[in-house]
């Protein structure tokens, strides 16, 4: 099950994609995260290091979602939810910006 925590990140670059409303979203836990594609730009065990990430990758208008691997909990510094073809193109231009091995996460309207 993933859970997005969305944090505002203040920054002056453009995103290549429109972020959902900030307002709306700003502190809260979703039960759910919204369904479509999330780009994973890096995943961590440490609250502390994927809070610290979502300031590396700010003008990527990151969020966290949680996630669960083998039984241990991760936080994924993702951006979404993108379509298909929108969550393609993000992973291949933060793979050429220098993100190391990005990934595609669907997330379907269930939240899972």
């Amino acid at each position: 099950r993933l859970q997005i925590r969305h944090f505002v990140v203040q920054h002056d670059v453009q995103s290549v994609e429109p972020a959902l409303d900030g307002e709306a979203l700003a502190g809260d836990d979703l039960a759910a995260p919204l369904p479509g594609d999330y780009v994973v730009l890096a995943s961590f065990a440490d609250e502390a290091r994927a809070t610290k990430a979502l300031g590396i990758y700010a003008e990527y208008q990151p969020r966290l979602l949680n996630a669960e691997v083998q039984g241990k909990p991760y936080l994924r510094v993702a951006v979404g939810p993108l379509s298909a073809e929108h969550a393609r193109d993000l992973r291949l231009l933060a793979a050429k910006k220098g993100v190391k091995d990005p990934w595609i996460v669907g997330v379907g309207a269930t939240g899972e």
